[in-house]
């Protein structure tokens, strides 16, 4: 039992460690082209096609991120736990043979700091997933790191599919610095969905600031994806750190259509965004058509949308503003942690806290 919630702490807490630090404002290398960012994001969610991808994408990580992110990827691990979760817990408790034996209420003892809460579930998944409705079990893991630090996650599944919910959150004296959630399904063949949220208010991913993440991954037939995500937040100097992503791309020709969209680079406090009519307007657009692509990677103002012909190549040597064919750009789809939410800069940076707090 004890080896099975750390497998759930560590899945989740991979997501909050790699993939904030693979996003297009602070890539891997200086040479890493934001389609091969792309490429990444995919790989870590959904699982490296290769061991030699694996490691050249994990080599410069440390251990603890390589213990967390497999050659599986976050999906894989989440996959992993499905499978592992019935029998830790038959082994704890014998009176349940079935994912329907599971109690909707009760706590179980592991040790002298840890504790499992089996509640009934009350969450959905996100109604644009092909599998939208209700979860059916639930429990809640808690664990006493020392007398001012403890965490706990919250978990939601259907009995017999891969389709699950987490929510991770980290306390300091009682007081909530991180949380993050994962919606998951991977039930049917070539429409996996994933979608990742995120709010850090301690600094530890963010210098020193705040950070709010939210980020969907939908996989589709003919080998292609789609991807959205957008990250905002304040910076140590209460600079405004934000940037907007949505990408339709082929994972086995790395052909892919690219949106990017940055206020970022440290050049704007939050009072200048709410002061600014041109900066609010910026920070609100849930559009996906951009323009012609910037000559630098300075901090962009506007959109940015091209069709690289492959991972490799860099978006800034690419002078057409088109979508690649038949691989048009679309808005993100509904987001599980608020309905009338959207990707938009605005809603990341002003609601997703509030809304992953209640959730």
């Amino acid at each position: 039992m004890k080896k099975i919630f750390s497998k759930i702490q560590y899945i989740l807490l991979a997501a909050l460690i790699v993939v904030p630090f693979n996003s297009p404002t602070a890539r891997a290398s200086s040479d890493e082209t934001f389609a091969q960012t792309i490429r990444m994001f995919y790989w870590l969610i959904m699982g490296f096609p290769t061991q030699a991808k694996y490691d050249s994408v994990m080599s410069s990580e440390s251990d603890d991120a390589k213990e967390l992110v497999p050659l599986t990827g976050v999906a894989g691990r989440l996959e992993l736990v499905r499978q592992d979760v019935a029998s830790k817990i038959v082994a704890k408790k014998t009176d349940i043979y079935t994912c329907a034996d599971v109690p909707t209420s009760g706590t179980v003892t592991l040790s002298d700091s840890e504790t499992v809460e089996f509640k009934a579930a009350t969450r959905s998944a996100p109604s644009s997933f092909p599998n939208a409705g209700a979860y059916q079990k639930r429990f809640v893991y808690s664990k006493t790191v020392s007398a001012t630090k403890k965490y706990t996650v919250d978990f939601e599944w259907v009995c017999d599919k891969k389709i699950m919910f987490g929510k991770f959150t980290n306390y300091v004296s009682n007081e909530k610095i991180q949380s993050f959630a994962v919606f998951y399904d991977r039930e049917t063949a070539n429409n996996g969905h994933v979608q990742f949220y995120l709010s850090d208010s301690s600094g530890a991913i963010s210098g020193g600031g705040s950070m709010f993440l939210a980020l969907h991954i939908n996989i589709l037939a003919d080998k292609k994806f789609k991807l959205w995500v957008t990250r905002s937040g304040l910076g140590e100097d209460n600079s405004v750190q934000a940037y907007r992503t949505v990408a339709h791309s082929n994972y086995s020709t790395g052909k892919t259509t690219l949106l990017y969209q940055d206020i970022a680079s440290s050049r704007y406090t939050k009072a200048q965004i709410a002061a600014s009519t041109t900066l609010t307007t910026i920070f609100a657009d849930t559009g996906v058509v951009g323009g012609n692509p910037p000559a630098n990677n300075g901090g962009q103002d506007g959109m940015v949308e091209v069709c690289a012909a492959s991972f490799d190549e860099d978006y800034r040597s690419n002078t057409s503003a088109a979508a690649c064919d038949g691989m048009d750009l679309s808005k993100a789809p509904v987001l599980g942690l608020d309905k009338d939410g959207d990707m938009s800069l605005k809603w990341v940076h002003e609601n997703l806290a509030d809304k992953l707090d209640a959730l």
